[in-house]
């Protein structure tokens, strides 16, 4: 024992592998067939030895899985060095052997890494020799080849692998391999239906995790895939032959499949035709891709799957079972007009006491809900019962997986039916309080739930308000940090509670109880950021007078937190907010929101952020400007009497005169017409101020405002509604408002009011051009704009309805 492992780290882990250096492992052809002799030897004494109770059983067991197990691992450490004549013709033929006529009683784990070891060469030769050809570099640097030298290499190694493959696996050894494998190890076993009928249910699921590396039929199954898939022309004939075979012929010939099959009467008492024909159904659904163009699955489906659906007889559920989850297989081939037939199957089978077939037909109803092809007018009447079934399942399932799997299949249905889902609304909302109790402690269900919550919101749009009663103390716990789901819940919830602001239609007293969460978890965690601040900006929309009553130093807290503590793509996501407030409420906004402006304003002056970063900060004291100047002027003059807020080598020069300086500078890196447009009104509005030394930045601000006056299309200022200003929103900017509901309908009505809508920019420039002859005298705004370049005071005269006198002589 010592000694093999030994000798297995030395030759695995003692030479580089051979699909990097292309050079042979001399010690490969010495090792191989040692081990392949010492196999040969011991094997002959398992039949002496295979009781359990003999003193011998574990020695000779764990010695003879340990000698192929280290051939495997050869194999898979040197692939090319095992294509040498004495090694791996020796090793296949000994494997072959091994699976095509198995000792009995069967020894599973011996059997399962010869299919390995036959798996391996059949990966090789139909795909992974050209993979490992890709890998090897195409010079060697430590040996001094060349690259002519290795590509020489590489192929002579190709070729002797490709001609010691091909002379093995010829058409007559692979067929025999693939029709051993559907006669012997597809059909279930007493001890497979045993355990079916004493758990269907744990059975079930327990096919679902068998893994191909332990367990026999799932090895099987991949060792017959991968067959398939390297000798697809010399297989599919075959298989479809035998698919033939166990349908047209009665079960005398049908048992004579084999020689294994027509020895036996039937494992469990089932016949063996229903083996048979069960072990066939797996072979075709395993192969659905190897076989789409040589089944004739129309045929199959009316002439034989059906009738078999159809059939409820205790005895052939094991064939019932396979053909719903065949069908899934072949859903590709499912055409519009089987479906209705499917669908009323696949959910009659839901009835059925056995939980087995049950949970086989959500599998098999899954994949054709799932599927590119389905249609949600041809399902609409299979709807109900559908629906009605499984939460018939959900009630009776036992086990987690059960109810995870059929609900997944609730949340598709909902997912793929959109609003078509709304008739059926309430048959699924009064299930939601009783799912969610069984739930308990079972995260996972529960998230899948409160997921399948936000899509019906979604679907039932400006009906939501009807789920208020379970969707909303369900939205307060899954919200709420502190609860102890809130690590697995939290995501969800948030998206659920954003979907449902954006489905309200109208201001609903019913949410504000729930707004405090929010703060929470802006405090506790920075994760769920852009979804927070998308729900705060909902809630501004639909009640935000109200919020802001109740909440606002709390929502002014979270704001001014999050400046420093996120990156900047995340600061980029709250100029949004702050703009859609300042919108809603231009008197109280400012005033408000004081602790956040003046961050921003730091933003601007202090000279460490992106254009970007500075631009869009920018444009929201441009939205204060506009909308409230006095309040503007109040926050320049708190601002300068805060230290530390701008550069020191800058402390000389007004604040007010900086945030100009750097507002102008930055303004050509805002990315959207609008805002490039309110930009252009705030400082219109700027010129008649009363600073005199705004007038020694006439040329920056004249040219920013022709700049966007000719951005315009044609005479018409206005910005199509729905813009956004920095980043992109999810509402959506439909131009029939009749067709609007809920948050997109309030964003267009917000943005028909907008002045950055509804102001012309060229009438504006002209009246305030014209304004500023009073405010600073005519001689002296004369003089500045006479300092103004001429090319940038020609485009003025064109642009604006009504420049002054002075201009106009220009």
């Amino acid at each position: 024992r010592f000694c093999l492992k030994a000798l297995r780290r030395l030759i695995c882990f003692g030479y580089a592998g051979d699909a990097r250096t292309l050079q042979e492992v001399a010690a490969v052809p010495v090792v191989m067939p040692a081990l392949l002799a010492a196999l040969q030897q011991l094997l002959p004494y398992w039949v002496h030895v295979r009781d359990e109770s003999h003193p011998l059983h574990n020695v000779i067991a764990k010695g003879i899985l340990k000698l192929i197990k280290t051939a495997i691992e050869v194999q898979t450490s040197h692939p090319w060095s095992c294509t040498h004549p004495d090694v791996m013709p020796k090793w296949l033929h000994f494997s072959f052997e091994q699976v095509c006529a198995p000792a009995q009683p069967r020894f599973d784990s011996f059997l399962i890494l010869n299919m390995i070891l036959l798996q391996n060469a059949l990966k090789f030769m139909h795909g992974n020799a050209t993979a490992l050809a890709a890998q090897a570099p195409a010079s060697d640097a430590q040996g001094g080849g060349t690259a002519a030298g290795r590509a020489q290499t590489l192929a002579s190694l190709r070729g002797q692998a490709a001609h010691l493959y091909s002379a093995f696996f010829d058409a007559p050894r692979v067929m025999q391999l693939a029709h051993t494998v559907v006669t012997q190890y597809l059909p279930l076993t007493a001890e497979d239906l045993q355990s079916w009928a004493a758990d269907p249910e744990g059975y079930y699921h327990e096919q679902d995790i068998l893994s191909h590396k332990d367990s026999l039929r799932p090895c099987a199954e991949t060792l017959l895939l991968i067959a398939m898939q390297s000798h697809r022309d010399a297989l599919a004939p075959s298989l479809v032959h035998l698919l033939n075979t166990v349908q047209a012929q009665p079960p005398a010939v049908a048992a004579s499949l084999g020689a294994y099959a027509a020895a036996s009467e039937g494992a469990g008492g089932v016949p063996v035709e229903l083996l048979n024909r069960e072990a066939v159904y797996n072979t075709v659904g395993i192969g659905a891709y190897e076989l789409h163009d040589h089944v004739d699955f129309a045929a199959w489906f009316h002439g034989h799957l059906v009738p078999e659906l159809q059939d409820r007889h205790a005895s052939t559920r094991l064939v019932r079972r396979r053909a719903a989850w065949t069908v899934g297989c072949w859903v590709a081939k499912v055409t519009p007009e089987m479906r209705p037939t499917c669908y009323k199957l696949l959910i009659s089978m839901m009835e059925e006491q056995d939980m087995c077939v049950q949970l086989s037909a959500v599998n098999g109803m899954r994949a054709l809900v799932e599927d590119w092809g389905f249609c949600e007018g041809r399902f609409l009447e299979f709807a109900a019962p559908c629906f009605e079934r499984l939460f018939a399942l959900l009630d009776k399932a036992a086990e987690l997986d059960s109810q995870l799997q059929v609900f997944n299949l609730v949340y598709i249905l909902i997912e793929r039916l959109g609003e078509k889902v709304r008739p059926y609304a309430n048959t699924i909302l009064e299930m939601i309080p009783v799912l969610w109790e069984q739930a308990d402690g079972q995260s996972l269900l529960r998230v899948q739930l409160v997921q399948s919550l936000q899509h019906l919101v979604s679907a039932l749009g400006d009906g939501c308000h009807m789920a208020y009663p379970i969707l909303l103390p369900l939205l307060r716990y899954c919200t709420d940090p502190r609860q102890p789901e809130a690590l697995n819940l939290l995501e969800d919830g948030l998206q659920l509670w954003h979907e449902t602001l954006l489905q309200a239609p109208n201001q609903e007293p019913q949410l504000l109880p729930i707004f405090p969460n929010l703060p929470a978890v802006m405090a506790l965690t920075t994760e769920h950021v852009k979804v927070c601040l998308s729900i705060l900006e909902s809630y501004l929309l639909l009640q935000g007078a109200e919020v802001l009553s109740q909440h606002g130093a709390a929502v002014v807290e979270t704001l001014a937190a999050l400046f420093g503590a996120v990156n900047e793509r995340a600061t980029m996501m709250i100029f949004p907010v702050l703009d859609t407030l300042l919108q809603c409420f231009p008197a109280e906004g400012p005033v408000l929101l004081e602790p956040v402006l003046l961050k921003l304003l730091g933003i601007v002056l202090g000279g460490k952020e992106s254009d970007m970063m500075v631009a869009s900060a920018s444009g929201v004291l441009s939205r204060v400007m506009l909308q409230n100047s006095a309040a503007f002027g109040q926050l320049m003059t708190k601002a300068s009497a805060i230290p530390g807020l701008v550069p020191a080598d800058k402390s000389s020069v007004p604040v007010l005169l900086q945030f100009v300086d750097v507002w102008v500078e930055s303004a050509d890196s805002l990315c959207t017409t609008k805002a490039r447009k309110l930009t252009a009104l705030a400082l219109c509005t700027l010129l008649v101020a009363g600073v005199p030394q705004v007038l020694e930045r006439l040329q920056g601000i004249f040219s920013i405002c022709t700049s966007v006056v000719y951005e315009m299309d044609g005479d018409s200022d206005t910005v199509p509604p729905g813009y956004e200003y920095w980043v992109t929103h999810g509402a959506p900017s439909d131009p029939e408002e009749r067709n609007m509901s809920g948050e997109s309908l309030r964003r267009k009505q917000l943005d028909a009011l907008d002045p950055v809508t509804t102001l012309n920019l060229r009438k504006v420039l002209g009246n305030k051009l014209a304004e500023c002859s009073t405010v600073y005298g005519e001689s002296i705004f004369a003089s500045a704009v006479n300092q103004v370049d001429p090319a940038i005071l020609k485009q003025l005269q064109e642009t604006s309805q009504s420049a002054p006198a002075s201009a106009a002589g220009v």
